[in-house]
Parts: structure tokens; sequence; C-alpha cells
């Protein structure tokens, strides 16, 4: 169950309106309305009414059961509350399950961790990583919770080490990206068909022929740093699918910060998680 207030400081406003800006969406609007699951002041409201200071509204969200099967396993929850959970993925484990990998993902983790907790909740993934990529994972208990998130995207920072050190000590790269023909998984930089991309990058710290660099997304196109930096000049270190070509393992990147206004109590939320051992294990290497 799930209420909020019409503050007594603010103009009337339509129901419908009022909800959008709480994350939900056309489709479940209806749904509540459909199903009776929607109150204003404690009576089911008549058409799209206009709401006065200090109305309440309240509504039933139910979630449907979740299809992922429960594993247990090692889970790092960096935050939680009763919407949402933010966790530490490792590298080399997949997000969701695939029609290939229907078992050993971060989903079936957490389908085990509800299980084993008793928590009755659905896993809307907010922040999505690749399968070789660590780092913090923001899940959305509650379908409409993920889709005010569309609204106010989290701020994201990343980690990574590059091959080489970059000529300028930060800057802004902001070129287009595109699906790379012939490829379903390949992207690359096409200033004709690609859409508008732009990471930020600050480096930390230079060693031996490899740097760690700060990213700061601004966007979210699919393998986005990876792109930017093999455009470049200087690849992710062990990316093989954007720098030096052979079997893809681990790329040295690690989402380590999300920062964002929490949707349903509004308070500022931010997190962070250190480097992972096995990066740490290469700047080692790499030191002077």
């Amino acid at each position: 169950m799930e209420t909020f207030v019409l503050a007594k400081n603010v103009a009337p406003i339509h129901l419908k309106q009022f909800l959008a800006g709480k994350g939900i969406s056309g489709i479940i609007y209806r749904k509540l309305k459909l199903s009776g699951y929607l109150w204003v002041n404690n009576k089911v409201p008549i058409g799209n009414i206009l709401l006065t200071p200090g109305s309440t509204i309240t509504f039933d969200y139910t979630e449907e059961a979740s299809t992922v099967t429960p594993e247990n396993g090692t889970l790092k929850i960096i935050y939680e509350d009763e919407h949402l959970l933010i966790v530490n993925k490792a590298a080399g484990m997949l997000v969701h399950p695939t029609t290939k990998n229907m078992t050993g993902t971060l989903a079936n983790l957490i389908a085990g961790y509800y299980k084993t907790s008793g928590i009755k909740a659905g896993m809307h993934p907010v922040s999505r990583l690749d399968k070789n990529t660590s780092g913090l994972v923001l899940f959305a208990k509650k379908g409409y919770i993920q889709f005010a998130f569309t609204l106010h995207p989290p701020h994201k920072e990343y980690l990574g080490l590059v091959d080489g050190i970059p000529a300028e000590p930060c800057g802004t790269i902001s070129v287009p990206i595109s699906r790379k023909p012939g490829s379903i998984i390949e992207r690359e930089v096409n200033q004709s068909t690609g859409k508008y991309a732009r990471t930020d990058y600050y480096i930390i710290k230079a060693y031996k022929n490899l740097a760690l660099v700060r990213f700061v997304l601004h966007t979210g196109r699919t393998h986005q740093i990876r792109v930017h930096t093999a455009h470049l000049g200087y690849p992710l270190h062990d990316d093989n699918l954007y720098g030096k070509k052979g079997p893809q393992g681990r790329h040295c990147l690690h989402a380590n910060r999300l920062r964002f206004e929490h949707p349903i109590t509004h308070k500022n939320i931010d997190v962070s998680c250190v480097l992972p051992s096995d990066m740490l294990k290469i700047i080692n290497l790499h030191k002077a």
C-alpha cells in the first residue's frame, strides 16, 4: 500500500498528472483504476479528478510473481529499503537470465535472498552492467518505481583502467554511438546513424603504460565507456572487443558510485564501493 499527500502549499493538480510525477505510468494508472485499488481521501475517484492541497492519494500495487529461479549465494548488498535494492555485482556475472543462461545470474541470487528473507518484491533493474563489468546495480522493487527513474535518472560514475596515458588529464568524449553493422553485440562511433553520447573523464593516477580513470556518464548507451575510450585511443585494459582483439575476458571497468533523489522518500542517496581485488592486482603490476 502506497500513500501520498498533496502538500498544502501547492496548486491543485489532476490525479493522473500528480501520479505521473510519482512515476506512475499511464498503463499502471489505468490498471489501478480498473482494479479498484486507487483511492483519494479514502474514496474511489470517478474520472481524472482535480486534487486539492491536503488530498490523500492511496493505491495498492501488487507485483506479479517472478519467474526467476531462486539461488543461494553471496549477495553484496550496499543499500536496501522497502522500495530499492543496490548490490555490488562481481565481474563475470550476468544481471538477468537469458535463454542460454537461466541460472547463476545476479537476479537468481536476489530471488534467493527474497525467498530466504520473506521479502515479497519485484526485480526491476534501473541500471544494468555488462557481464564483465563489476560494481553497483540498482533495482526497484516495484515497476512504477523503476518508471520513476526514467523521469529522473541516477548520476552514475565508474572507475576504469585504460591502456596508455591520455594526453589530457580530463576531458569530455562526445561522439554518437550506434550498433556496428553485422553484429548484435558490438557498437561503434558513427556520426551519421549514431545516437548522442557523452562521457566525462578524469585521470586519477597514471602508472606504467596504464591509467586509473574516473568516468561520469551523461547518457547510457550500450558499451558507452568502452566505445568512447577506444575512440580516444586508450581502450579499457583487457577489453578484447574494442582494444587488442582476442577472447573476451574481464575488461577493467567498475561501476563505483550512484547518486540520486529517492523517488519515494525524496532523500538524497549517495552510495559507492571500492575497486575490486582483480583491478587492484593489475594496478600493482603496473606500478613503476
